[in-house]
Order: C-alpha cells, then sequence, then structure tokens
C-alpha cells in the first residue's frame, strides 16, 4: 500500500509540475522530446514502469548533491528499419547530502526535500531483443534498490534496464535529456542536455 501511494505522489506532482508557468519553457521542450511520436513511429515492444530507491545525482562541479527515489517508465518501439527508440521518463523525489549545490553556487546543508521530472530520448539504436527477458515487457517490474553512497559513488544495486531486455545493444545513445528539480523556496535547477540553469540551495 505505501508503494501504490508513493507511485501516486510521484504523478501527482510531476502533473503539478507541468501546470506551473516556471516549467513552461523546460516542460514544452521535454514534452516534445519525450512524447511517443518523437520516436517516429513503430511498434511498442516495451511499456513498463520501474521503482528506484536510493540513486545518486550528481551536480555541475562532479559532485553527488542528492539521494533520488524515482519511477522510471521505459517505453521501447521497434521501427521498420530494424532500429528501436527508447524514451525513458522519470518523476521522482530527492533528499540533498551535505555539500556543494547541483549548480555549484552555494554549500548545501543535508536534508533539503523537493521533487523532479524529465528523463532522456534513444533514437536509431539496434539490438537483440531477448526471447525471454528478464523483466515484464509490460506493466510494473517492481522496486529496484541501487544502495548508493554517495560519498563514493558506489552502486552494488544499480541494475542497467536494457539488459534486462536486450542481450546486445549498439548506438545506445542520447539525442536528448533533461531533467527539472524544484524545491520550493530553495529554488529550481535544470539539467539539460541544452544547458543547465538555476540552483537548489
Amino acid at each position: 500500500m505505501r508503494r501504490t501511494i508513493t507511485i501516486s505522489l510521484l504523478v501527482v506532482a510531476l502533473l503539478v509540475a507541468f501546470a506551473t508557468p516556471a516549467a513552461a519553457s523546460f516542460g514544452g521542450d521535454l514534452g516534445a522530446n519525450l512524447s511517443p511520436a518523437a520516436c517516429g513511429g513503430g511498434t511498442l515492444v516495451i511499456q513498463a514502469t520501474e521503482a528506484v530507491r536510493n540513486d545518486i545525482d550528481s551536480g555541475e562541479a562532479g559532485n553527488n548533491w542528492a539521494y533520488d527515489d524515482l519511477v522510471r517508465s521505459i517505453n521501447v518501439w521497434h521501427r521498420t528499419d530494424d532500429t528501436y527508440c527508447a524514451i525513458v521518463g522519470y518523476a521522482g523525489a530527492f533528499t540533498t547530502v551535505a555539500g556543494r549545490s547541483p549548480g555549484n553556487t552555494a554549500n548545501n546543508p543535508a536534508g533539503i526535500r523537493g521533487f523532479f521530472y524529465g528523463g532522456y530520448r534513444s533514437l536509431n539504436f539496434t539490438g537483440t531483443l531477448r526471447t525471454d527477458p528478464a523483466w515484464p515487457t509490460h506493466g510494473f517490474v517492481g522496486v529496484v534498490d541501487y544502495k548508493c553512497d554517495a560519498a563514493t559513488s558506489v552502486c552494488p544495486g544499480l541494475v542497467d534496464w536494457t539488459a534486462q531486455y536486450f542481450s546486445s545493444t549498439s548506438g545506445f545513445d542520447l539525442a536528448w535529456w533533461g531533467w527539472e528539480y524544484r524545491a520550493g523556496r530553495h529554488g529550481t535547477w535544470v539539467n539539460a542536455m541544452s544547458g543547465n540553469s538555476g540552483d537548489i540551495k
């Protein structure tokens, strides 16, 4: 029950973010680049949702500035030219660790909380789709605890989603990526392919 409530709250946070004026510019960019239309059609072969706990997030100074709990949506299309396109969306919550802020303009205390949303798109990669994937190709795949240590950047529980569905891939690029982080009076930070702006402090 607690897991269901947490996922629901993250979805609500995502909807609120897109409804506010401050997100209009980045939100529009995100909406266009993470829309199914951005993949150009094909057969939807993967439509799965994964919950991730205790991931770490890095900032402009190269430091790990927060722990993340998130819901990741994984959508993959197989296209007529035998390439794949993946759109991976994120909605989650973060908690800062003591150290430099993500935008590298301040020293943060531990415990600042907020939420974030965003994702990435990989275009025109090739691969061999598993006939017996480790995760279900549709629906909720479960909770993965990365067990990350922000001080060492070690994440013993990290799982690569592509390896759960493909025995091999080639040309998996990031054609677009971007995330927006919000923490109320502590500010907003955008970390995107088009450039970074703002800060959480």
